[in-house]
């Protein structure tokens, strides 16, 4: 199903399946199937690769990054929001489970709403973090920043293979305390990655026109949605 599909859109372009010579996407089930099927190398895409080994770097914090997540809840209410906005034009953000860059943006913008919050509220006192978990929260953010900005240049379209492989590498370097964590997630020959001497093969003869992420195929999807959405309101409407 998924393969004539592949086919139908490829025909639209004038292209055979014949013609691809990989794929790039997650390494779900699916994806794992179809690349066997068509005999061809998966690249497993990078954003979710880092996706997953930040989730598994967070996880000793979970907690705490839950009991945050209640906190903001609470503070996105009328009652709290609008003491809020006498204050700040800050809003609080929400936390997104599957996207671990939702994890910086919450506790980043927890930082700078914390002088604006209503201590005196008791509902709001008692989902307010220890002072303990508070500096252990802050010392995670610092960690943040630097994935996050290896996230943000995933998302440009001039990224190449090689240099996903050297900020990975530079991330397994530094955050050595949790070396295996990124080997099963980030490294070269990972556990996770689909198609491994594939991927080291392709250093030099392929390296500028594998893209490393399938980010662009996901914000066409997003785009596509949002039309689809739209136009089936009207149409119910």
């Amino acid at each position: 199903m998924h393969l004539a599909a592949l086919s139908t859109i490829l025909q639209r372009f004038g292209k055979s399946i014949n013609q691809v010579c990989f794929l790039i996407s997650d390494n779900c089930a699916v994806n794992k199937r179809l690349a066997r099927i068509m005999s061809v190398p998966l690249v497993r895409c990078a954003s979710h690769r880092l996706n997953l080994a930040v989730r598994l770097y967070t996880s000793p914090l979970e907690n705490a990054l839950a009991g945050i997540q209640k906190l903001i809840v609470k503070l996105r209410t009328l009652n709290q929001a609008a003491k809020l906005r006498f204050k700040t034009t800050l809003c609080p953000v929400l936390r997104n489970d599957t996207r671990w860059s939702s994890t910086f943006a919450m506790l980043d913008r927890y930082g700078r709403l914390l002088e604006f919050i209503d201590r005196e509220d008791d509902a709001v006192a008692e989902l307010l973090p220890s002072p303990s978990v508070l500096k252990k929260l802050k010392g995670l953010l610092e960690d943040l920043k630097h994935f996050e900005s290896v996230f943000k240049r995933l998302q440009s379209d001039s990224v190449s293979l090689w240099e996903v492989w050297v900020m990975f590498d530079a991330l397994i370097t530094e955050k050595s305390n949790f070396l295996l964590v990124f080997l099963y997630f980030l490294g070269p020959r990972a556990d996770i990655v689909a198609s491994p001497d594939f991927e080291s093969a392709c250093l030099y003869d392929l390296i500028n026109v594998i893209p490393p992420t399938s980010n662009l195929a996901e914000r066409l999807f997003s785009m596509a949605r949002s039309a689809f959405s739209l136009e089936r309101h009207s149409l119910s409407a």
